[in-house]
């Protein structure tokens, strides 16, 4: 080989080391787990906490999550109360299941108190959705979004995926 080749070969080999590296190490997904492309959970493994990040992601990623779905379609004056209906009925089971878990952090008592809230929150829902009240289904889906965050303030693992 010529001089100049040298000189390129070590280089190449160096930035071609440094792009393997740093694609093997590179995570572009921060805020966890992610749908399929039919829009289903992701595989969330048997682990501690993989039942409840299963529930979560249904309630609240991809594009079948119940939350926003439920919020965009209340939002009309007339919404379609049969979708409503069995997203609602799904939420409540969902919430209801949540309960029989052990929190990933802080204390049981509080998870308890906080899923059954959040659980009852869902049941509204359910209740207002199959009586086809709007009001009573706004209502019911506020009280959703609150007991959310306050369960998540004390609950919610910190860091990648919780």
């Amino acid at each position: 080989m010529s001089r100049s080749r040298w000189k390129v070969l070590p280089t190449g080999l160096v930035v071609g080391t440094i792009l393997v590296i740093s694609g093997c190490l590179k995570t572009t997904d921060t805020s966890g787990p992610v749908a399929s492309s039919n829009g289903s959970p992701p595989d969330m493994g048997k682990g501690p906490g993989g039942a409840i990040r299963q529930i979560m992601f249904k309630i609240g990623k991809g594009p079948q999550q119940l939350d926003a779905n439920i919020g965009k379609e209340l939002q009309s004056d007339s919404p379609p109360w049969e979708t409503l209906q069995k997203q609602a009925s799904e939420y409540k089971q969902l919430t209801g299941d949540l309960t029989k878990h052990d929190p990933p952090r802080g204390t049981k008592e509080s998870w308890q108190e906080k899923t059954t809230a959040f659980a009852e929150a869902a049941t509204a829902l359910d209740r207002a959705s199959q009586a086809k009240d709007l009001a009573a289904a706004k209502a019911a889906q506020d009280l959703l979004s609150n007991a959310c965050m306050q369960c998540h303030n004390e609950h919610k693992r910190k860091g990648k995926g919780g």
